[in-house]
């Protein structure tokens, strides 16, 4: 995302979370499944966290027990023309929970 200043869940030339999924092989068997992901950035891990918990979707997905998994990416800089620089740090949280076979 910083690379390209795209701040989207899916930037050009990119596969949609769902298929990233399952080409990581986290789905491999399961019979039901469910993710969110969160994107932000900040200048801190702790304002980013208060900045998701102050928004409505992002605060569902942080809060819920229905995700029982999580992934964390980060990189330095902001996704956004003319942000980037050292002041941010840029967070991608994936949350999911999957039904293994019976």
């Amino acid at each position: 995302m910083v690379a390209h200043d795209c701040f989207r869940h899916k930037c050009s030339g990119e596969d949609p979370l769902a298929q990233r999924l399952k080409t990581s092989g986290y789905l491999a068997g399961a019979q039901k499944w469910a993710y969110a992901e969160d994107l932000g950035y900040e200048s801190t891990p702790r304002r980013m966290v208060l900045r998701w918990l102050r928004t409505t979707y992002d605060r569902k997905n942080l809060l819920s027990r229905r995700y029982v998994d999580v992934g964390l990416g980060l990189a330095a800089g902001a996704p956004t023309p003319h942000a980037r620089d050292s002041r941010f740090v840029t967070y991608t949280v994936d949350l999911a929970w999957r039904k293994p076979p019976a």
